[in-house]
């Protein structure tokens, strides 16, 4: 108890202000300690207000200890949140330790900066601040915002194609674009130190000077208003109006924005305005209003349930419910404070991984960076502090020992080689289908046997072209000609020739045979017969022609990436989805290098063995094929895994894959 409470005296400045801020319901007392000459506030029990009174009147930590029934264990929590506000003075003490220094990580992550004191512009804007946070201002707020809302519905195919063209715009226009929203963001802040000023002087407070600056978490700026005085007033609904007070003054701006859209001519004015009111808006939603970061919704909900510091309780949740785990004798946790934490974790992975992903597209060197960061800032640091916190604790060595064996074991788990299996979709086929589409423009004459398109045109062309080689065949014969004349008619002749075949090959094309064996499916045909048809049109039918069975396998570029053995001879094992019986062993015919890209996939053809099974299936009867690939371990196919996700689906490069 020596070593705990000290010798030397201590004093409350006179700047440090004790508020009340219970609610009229409340079963327990709430207060707030503020430094006024700091700026620092946190919320604090009766217990401690107490404590702090007796602090007063002795001067003495062990007298006020005494006095009010503070056990060691208390005392030492308490005075380090003293001592870090500064509302305890320790006379004696020249120097404090000087605070921990932010992880490297952390600052690389989270940076805060002081740049103006907002309480000058508030005090000029005043008169807005009382219209604004008033009852007729809500109203208005209410009426201006569902107008808003109501002309973005109405043309909400404009809305659309604004925002298509964001990426198409030039550099002049995407800079301006980033200045407005910067602009929308500056008057966001000046909402809160509005409403900060407006409730102050309500509760009959000064609201002093309102720090504001820039923050960056996650690598994102961000501007702040510190306005934690908020937590002097008594009213929850005021406390959360000035979280609010920033989306509500960017509300309103965004509403008049709106308003001057649908008045405004339309061009890349009309446009640009619009961008900014609609990406003001969804990062408001998206960011400003949620509760799992430290934003303006994180604060109006610890104000609205009355949970300041949030986020620590949740921490210390998280770790009490593990401490529980291993054994220590603990209460249990909230259940909500728990809840968050896990949310709000769980959100900032996904953060992370959204800013891991940008950066791997720019640079994959930048995008390993922001990993690392991620890892030491979601993984290492929780863990280290997790471990200390374990260390103050009374554990069960059994539950200890098997939970690091089951950790162990996990860990060891992701690099265990195992069997890896591909499984891809297939079609059983014995006809070759292949669309007939009209080859010249041409007038379709239908029959039983033959599908045949007549092209009067060629057949006088080649009339034409026929007659032209007979007279020149009968020039050659001629006496009077002589050599040179023999040699240039020849050629002649020869070119005549070459395209009295080719015309041949037309023609012949326009003669589609319908075998019997085949089966013929009318398309276009039916409707077309008797008419003109242009080439290259609608297909006229399918012909489907009978073939040697085999399975026609549909590889995605997923698949391929994974190591399979994809050449001819590979055995594969396949099965009929409608029937899980039938299963037969098949061969690959085609090797990769030769198989068909349909787009991410490649197709092969593979032979199935004989099987009683499979006989008198219709052709197109759906298979699931099985590729034994190479044993992989969790951790490589996790990697396989994120390396789609973090590139476009490019073409198959079959040259890449071999």
């Amino acid at each position: 108890m020596q070593n705990a409470y000290q010798l030397y005296q201590v004093s409350v400045p006179s700047f440090v202000v004790i508020t009340d801020v219970s609610a009229d319901d409340a079963a327990e007392p709430e207060f707030i300690i503020s430094n006024e000459a700091t700026g620092k506030h946190f919320s604090a029990n009766r217990l401690t207000v107490q404590f702090l009174d007796a602090v007063k009147r002795t001067g003495s930590l062990r007298a006020a200890a005494a006095e009010v029934g503070l056990l060691e264990p208390h005392f030492k929590a308490v005075m380090a949140q003293l001592r870090k506000a500064g509302v305890v003075i320790e006379l004696g003490q020249t120097a404090e330790a000087p605070a921990p220094k932010a992880p490297v990580e952390s600052k690389l992550i989270s940076l805060r900066s002081d740049l103006i004191n907002a309480a000058p512009l508030a005090r000029r804007l005043d008169p807005l601040g009382r219209f604004l946070f008033s009852g007729i201002g809500y109203v208005a707020w209410f009426v201006a915002v569902l107008a808003a809302v109501t002309q973005l519905i109405e043309n909400s195919d404009k809305v659309l194609f604004s925002l298509r063209q964001i990426p198409q715009q030039g550099l002049q226009s995407l800079i301006l674009l980033v200045l407005l929203y910067a602009g929308v963001k500056a008057i966001h802040e000046i909402g809160h130190a509005l409403a900060y000023r407006r409730f102050c002087l309500r509760a009959g407070f000064d609201p002093g000077p309102i720090r504001m600056g820039i923050a960056v978490f996650a690598m994102t700026p961000f501007p702040f208003t510190d306005v934690t005085g908020a937590w002097r007033l008594r009213s929850r609904f005021e406390r959360v109006m000035i979280g609010a007070g920033g989306m509500y003054i960017e509300t309103w701006l965004i509403a008049i924005l709106t308003s001057i859209w649908a008045h405004v001519q339309a061009g890349p004015a009309q446009s640009l305005i619009l961008q900014v009111a609609v990406i003001s808006g969804a990062m408001t939603l998206a960011f400003n209003l949620n509760p799992a970061i430290k934003l303006d919704g994180y604060y109006m909900l610890t104000d609205a349930i009355r949970r300041p510091n949030l986020a620590q309780r949740g921490s210390l949740a998280a770790r009490s419910w593990l401490a529980r785990r291993l054994g220590a004798a603990l209460p249990a946790p909230d259940p909500f404070d728990l809840g968050y934490w896990t949310l709000a974790y769980l959100y900032r992975w996904t953060i992370f991984a959204g800013i891991f992903w940008l950066a791997y597209r720019v640079d994959p060197n930048v995008g390993y960076g922001v990993l690392a960061v991620s890892a030491m800032m979601l993984i290492v640091r929780p863990a280290m502090a997790t471990t200390r916190f374990l260390k103050t604790q009374t554990l069960k060595p059994v539950r200890l020992i098997a939970s690091g064996l089951v950790t162990a074991a996990l860990l060891a788990a992701l690099f265990v080689p195992l069997p890896d299996r591909v499984l891809v979709p297939a079609h059983y086929l014995h006809h070759e289908t292949r669309f007939i589409e009209p080859p010249e423009t041409a007038r379709l004459i239908g029959s039983d046997s033959m599908l045949v398109l007549d092209n009067p045109a060629l057949l006088e062309e080649r009339v034409t072209l026929r007659l032209r080689r007979i007279a020149l065949e009968n020039t050659i014969r001629s006496v009077s000609a002589t050599a040179a004349e023999k040699a240039r008619l020849q050629g002649d002749i020869d070119q005549l020739i070459a395209v009295e075949h080719e015309l041949e090959a037309r023609l012949a094309r326009l003669r589609i045979p319908l075998p019997e064996t085949a089966v013929w499916t009318p398309m276009a045909a039916d409707t077309l017969e008797g008419a003109w048809v242009v080439a290259a049109s609608d297909p006229l039918g399918a012909l489907s022609e009978p073939v040697a069975p085999f399975l026609r396998l549909r590889v995605p570029q997923s698949a391929l990436q994974r190591g399979l053995v994809l050449s001819q001879d590979t055995a594969v094992q396949a099965r009929a989805l409608h029937d899980p019986d039938c299963q037969i062993e098949a061969t690959l015919r085609t090797s990769l290098a030769q198989a068909t890209i349909l787009q991410d996939r490649a197709l092969l053809n593979a032979a199935p063995a004989q099987a009683q099974c499979v006989q008198g299936l219709p052709s197109g009867t759906a298979f699931m094929v099985r590729i034994t690939a190479p044993d992989k371990t969790l951790f490589a196919r996790a990697r396989t895994a994120a390396s789609r996700l973090l590139q476009d689906r490019l073409p198959v490069n079959v040259a890449a894959l071999n």
